[in-house]
Order: C-alpha cells, then sequence, then structure tokens
C-alpha cells in the first residue's frame, strides 16, 4: 500500500511541476488546455520554440525564426502573432472567449463567412455562417 502512494506521490510532484514550467515557459505555442502538454507528450508531438532570453530581435529574424518572422518575444520565448490566441497581432494581446486568431486579427468563427468554423474557410456566396457551418438553418440546401 506504501508503495503505490509513493507512486501517486511522484506522479503528482511531476504534475504540478509540468504545470508550473507550462505557466513559466509556455509549453506549447498553440493555443489549447493543460491537457495540450499531456496530448503532445503521449502523441510524440512537441511544441516549437525559438528562445528570445538574449536576443529579442532573434524573433525577427527570418532565417532562425521557424515562423517566418510574425513573432514578437514575450516571456523569453518568441510568440506566433499571426494564430496564437494570447498574442494576437501583438505580444500580449488576447483575443476574447471564443475568438480565434486568423491571420492576426480575433475572428468569431462562429459567424464570420470569411473564417467559418476554421480560419480561412470561406462560406460560398450568399450562404451565411451560424454555429461555425456555412448555411445552417438554411431551407434551400
Amino acid at each position: 500500500m506504501s508503495a503505490i502512494f509513493k507512486v501517486l506521490s511522484w506522479l503528482l510532484l511531476l504534475c504540478f511541476i509540468i504545470n508550473m514550467i507550462e505557466r513559466i515557459y509556455g509549453a506549447v505555442v498553440s493555443p489549447g488546455t493543460h491537457s495540450e502538454f499531456l496530448r503532445a507528450a503521449v502523441h510524440g508531438r512537441r511544441g516549437r520554440y525559438l528562445w528570445c532570453f538574449g536576443d529579442p530581435s532573434v524573433c525577427l529574424d527570418r532565417d532562425k525564426n521557424p515562423w517566418g518572422g510574425n513573432t514578437c518575444c514575450f516571456q523569453r520565448v518568441c510568440k506566433d502573432t499571426m494564430n496564437d490566441v494570447k498574442h494576437c497581432g501583438e505580444c500580449g494581446h488576447k483575443c476574447g472567449y471564443g475568438l480565434a486568431c486568423c491571420g492576426g486579427v480575433c475572428t468569431n468563427i462562429e459567424s464570420d463567412p470569411q473564417h467559418c468554423g476554421s480560419c480561412y474557410h470561406e462560406c460560398p456566396s450568399k450562404l451565411e455562417c451560424s454555429f461555425g457551418m456555412c448555411g445552417y438553418g438554411d431551407g434551400d440546401l
């Protein structure tokens, strides 16, 4: 019984440490929940990082930056300002609840016909975007 308790205690401590690392260093680039880190670990994916601790200009250098220069230095890590809902358009600019960052602009993908359901998914002409679906509720379809 004490061996199980020790293992559970270590797992709890590990989860706490992982959570703190995510909060301090921004463990994943894409938006998501705390489970995104664990999901990435299980599936073998890791978030892409570019550290800008000593030189914030590295974020704008297209030769060193895998995102092509559309980033900013935020808390020692380069952040994608074109797609990151926590840094949409500029460092620290957060999109509101339910909004996505599409090309550096906070967008409601539930009702925007140019970004219906996801960024850059455009509805055909004369169809409205409702609940993230083109033509939802239109009786003519």
